[in-house]
């Protein structure tokens, strides 16, 4: 017999068109079924929590992934509920399984899923493998039994809001006005009510979801609305979030927005300082900015790297027992807190740690350094040929390589999207004009 096994999860779950396989309401149906093939396989059964982002696509969705898993688990319908706060009462509530119906930073016309296990961390990628396998090969059955859907327990959601107030001290923002950007998307509801609860003044931008609105001019795909308001109102620091709530960006009083490199060192700072950085290392991915290795050395950080996605960072952090890490982009994970990415976590735990050390610009960060030059391409492509396939495109990396050595500062890095067609390239040097050379050279490999 044939066995056929098609590859659906990118680097953070499955995404897509809605509409389009494999976000159809047929294959998420199909999705269901193999969930729950795939937790009989393993002789479970129990509570399994599903959320979604604000979305006009997700009921449907969730519907479909509602009738193929059918009636032997109980199921909870969460609602309108940010990916981390899924994952947390996934881990806390003795779920077996948590779902996220949900396309991240992407548009609204996407859509997408996330799966996490009973700790509340996404699936492995052998994980993924045996998902897959069933859904291509065994979930094709119609479920026996309908599953009754229970409507989110008010102790699921309390659990999430006592877990909140137990870790951050009540007033601890106190006197500052902060401008929150929900991007329209799973934390309008709840985040200005979080921020107001530790004593902030608010205001709130991007809440007013419309189920087609997502990400749409708000949120961390669009910062320029941030760093507008942000001046506007004379607001201390700007806060904002993606579509589903794990990705954080932040800027100072003056609308100058915070890297990812520097969120991520300045929380390993703090909590070195407070001797509560396990293993003393930071997990990042091999897209951080080296500058970050050189800034942490002094505090005797060591920066450990692997491949780009928060599943991968969440492995190595379990791997190197550390309890911090993060990409770039502002995916922030710290396990002291949640089993993944919580960008409103990120955003206050970020604040508290620099609060008694700054007048809320940049500049004043005596923790602050200055990023190697650096220039990230993405080049839209129409399949993801493998790069080693390529030879011109392997023949200027390799000579980008060989430059960089001679120098011995910087690092080359090209890799398709996980979760779109788009080639991303990104070099890093000593200066930007080696820069924009050095990436115009791989460019025009591709080009060619």
């Amino acid at each position: 017999m044939t066995h056929v096994v098609q590859k659906i999860f990118g680097t953070d779950g499955i995404r897509g068109k809605f509409g389009t396989f494999p976000i159809t309401v047929e294959f998420f149906e199909k999705i269901g079924q193999a969930i729950s093939d795939y937790l009989g396989h393993q002789n479970v059964s129990g509570k399994i929590f599903i959320g979604n982002d604000t979305r006009a696509s997700a009921d449907a969705l969730k519907n479909a992934l509602f009738h193929g898993l059918g009636g032997s688990f109980e199921i909870y319908d969460l609602g309108v509920l940010p990916t981390p706060a899924i994952a947390f009462l996934t881990a806390h509530c003795g779920a077996i399984c948590g779902i996220s119906i949900t396309a991240s930073h992407n548009s609204y016309g996407d859509n997408g899923i996330k799966i996490f296990n009973e700790r509340g961390r996404k699936l492995s990628r052998a994980e993924e493998e045996q998902l897959e396998y069933i859904i291509f090969n065994e979930a094709d059955h119609m479920p026996i039994d309908m599953p009754t859907i229970h409507k989110a327990s008010d102790k699921f959601l309390a659990a999430y809001q006592r877990h909140w107030e137990k870790t951050f001290a009540t007033n601890c923002l106190n006197g500052l006005s902060i401008v929150f950007d929900a991007a329209n998307g799973a934390t309008a509801a709840y985040g200005s009510v979080l921020l107001g609860q530790l004593g902030a003044r608010v205001f709130a931008i991007g809440n007013a979801p419309t189920g087609y609105n997502i990400n749409g001019n708000f949120g961390t795909e669009h910062q320029q609305v941030l760093q507008r308001v942000v001046t506007e109102t004379g607001a201390h620091i700007g806060i904002a979030v993606d579509g589903d709530g794990d990705r954080v960006v932040l800027c100072d009083r003056e609308g100058k927005i915070f890297t990812g490199e520097h969120i991520l060192a300045i929380l390993a700072i703090n909590l070195q300082k407070q001797r509560r950085l396990e293993s003393n290392c930071l997990v990042t991915t091999v897209a951080c900015n080296t500058a970050v290795d050189t800034a942490l050395k002094k505090y005797e950080i060591r920066v450990h790297r692997c491949d780009v996605g928060d599943r991968n960072v969440a492995e190595a952090m379990a791997h190197m027992q550390s309890n911090l890490g993060g990409e770039p982009s502002g995916h922030v994970i710290c396990t002291d807190f949640s089993p993944t990415a919580d960008g409103l976590f990120t955003a206050v735990a970020f604040i508290r740690s620099i609060i008694d050390d700054w007048d809320f610009r940049i500049s004043s960060l005596r923790d602050y350094f200055p990023l190697n030059p650096c220039v990230a391409l993405n080049l839209p492509v129409l399949a993801k040929i493998p790069i080693e396939e390529i030879p011109i495109l392997q023949s200027a990396i390799a000579d980008v390589k060989n430059e960089l050595a001679k120098i011995g500062i910087g690092r080359v890095l090209v890799r398709h999207s996980g979760t779109e067609n788009i080639l991303r390239i990104l070099v890093e040097a000593d200066t930007s004009m080696r820069v924009q050379t050095l990436i115009k050279r791989i460019a025009g490999a591709i080009q060619s």
